[in-house]
């Protein structure tokens, strides 16, 4: 392990999510370990207890066909048969039966169905949404436009970053909008692996920009 835990300036977080927003890339990380911890023990003591009340309807209905903007559920993924908690952003009020929802612990949105979202109180207490945004420093599109800026391109080359653990360097800078929360994010963040090199930025400019292109030319 690097020394780098040793140096006030960096905290060590997971990455959940990337995304490009205009010319910026966004990453989200949970920040708080001991809050994620928490979260995860609170769930695993709920398990059963949603696992049987979604999957057998035994006892009231938990389940919320008719969900609330800017109301917290837990959203039930039956391909797995996880939880988790989500936020409803925006609610279809046609035969959809849908709405779009932010995984606020993980910073990702999906549109999904109604009745895939339960109500269960326990889990948002004392809890705060773990997912927080940060525009990745250090990175911009190439001022030549001619080679273009791909967002597309740029989040494939970022996802093999999931659910890894890396130092952040995280200072005030850059507003950038938040999309899925809907407020502004004032934080930047430079990302380093335990051997002090800024891992992200530096596999983005490797394999995004061609070797022999400068992004600052």
């Amino acid at each position: 392990m690097s020394d780098l835990k040793f140096t006030p300036d960096l905290i060590q977080c997971q990455v959940t999510h990337v995304d490009v927003s205009g010319q910026q890339v966004m990453v989200w990380a949970q920040t708080d370990t001991q809050s994620a911890l928490r979260l995860e023990q609170l769930m695993d003591a709920h398990f059963k207890a949603m696992f049987d009340k979604y999957f057998t309807g035994g006892g009231d209905s938990v389940t919320q066909t008719d969900p609330q903007e800017g109301k917290y559920y837990v959203y039930c993924d039956k391909s797995n048969r996880n939880f988790y908690r989500v936020l409803v952003k925006t609610v279809d009020t046609t035969a959809a039966n849908q709405s779009l929802i932010v995984f606020v612990d993980f910073g990702y949105a999906e549109v999904v169905a109604n009745d895939r979202l339960m109500v269960y109180e326990p889990l948002f207490v004392d809890c705060h949404p773990l997912a927080e945004p940060f525009v990745l420093g250090g990175v911009c599109p190439p001022k030549n436009q001619s080679k273009g800026w791909d967002q597309m391109k740029v989040k494939q080359c970022l996802k093999r970053f999931l659910n890894a653990v890396l130092w952040f360097a995280i200072y005030g800078s850059s507003p950038a909008l938040d999309v899925a929360f809907g407020h502004l994010s004032r934080k930047m963040a430079k990302i380093y692996d335990n051997n002090r090199q800024e891992i992200v930025a530096k596999t983005l400019y490797n394999e995004y920009f061609n070797e022999t292109d400068d992004p600052y030319d």
